[in-house]
């Protein structure tokens, strides 16, 4: 009889075993956050979609090789590695892979000085991002520098507004490009419905806002 009901358990345990899958692995491949030794950067990193920027102390000299350390999403990896150091009189180029070896993402790692930063924002330079399969569009924010590149792409809550179907046009979003500025064009920011959509969630409005940095769209909702 124990013989039997110990053949019977071990049978049971041996099923529940072979219901557990295995977590899948991780699909993300950001950089989430970066450092370097020595004190020498003047502020928090910008990181953005697809670019980061280290401000440095003006002392600093850009003749000697910098070793930036990233922190990843969970599991993902970078080429170079993490605190390899490089030249960067220019800027460098990073990948990131996701755990999963299905994503990877480029990044482009520039070094700046706290006197050459930008501080002249004009709102005049707007990409039309398409959303919800084409139904609607929204303006994303752009400035180009000095080399005539672009420099900085701003970030905003708007594709997260188009979820609402409650915008068609730009102007109909809660962040979109203005013509009255003190001069030239502006950024307006205004306050707009969710809808029902919205209302169902417990999120009735939403802000019009614009930031340094990457809105996270999958948490848009909680």
């Amino acid at each position: 009889m124990k013989i039997l009901n110990l053949t019977v358990a071990l049978g049971i345990f041996l099923s529940l075993v072979s219901c557990i899958k295995d977590e899948p692995l991780n699909a993300e491949c950001d950089i989430t956050a970066v450092t370097l030794d020595g004190n020498l950067l003047n502020r928090e990193p910008i990181i953005g979609n697809n670019k980061v920027t280290l401000i440095v102390k003006n002392d600093v000299s850009l003749l000697e090789p910098l070793a930036p350390k990233f922190t990843l999403t969970p599991g993902a990896t970078i080429t170079p590695p993490s605190g390899t150091p490089l030249n960067f009189l220019f800027p460098q180029t990073y990948t990131v892979t996701s755990e999963d070896g299905e994503w990877s993402k480029t990044y482009t790692v520039e070094v700046q000085k706290n006197n050459t930063i930008n501080l002249d924002y004009g709102f005049e330079n707007v990409h039309q991002i398409s959303a919800m399969g084409g139904l609607s569009s929204y303006d994303e924010f752009y400035e180009v520098g000095s080399n005539g590149l672009v420099s900085l792409v701003w970030s905003s809550a708007n594709s997260a507004f188009a979820l609402s179907f409650q915008a068609s046009t730009p102007n109909t979003y809660p962040t979109y490009q203005g013509d009255n500025g003190v001069k030239g064009n502006c950024v307006v920011l205004t306050t707009r419905s969710t809808g029902k959509w919205g209302a169902n969630l417990n999120k009735p409005i939403a802000a019009g806002n614009l930031f340094i940095g990457t809105f996270d769209g999958k948490n848009a909702v909680s």
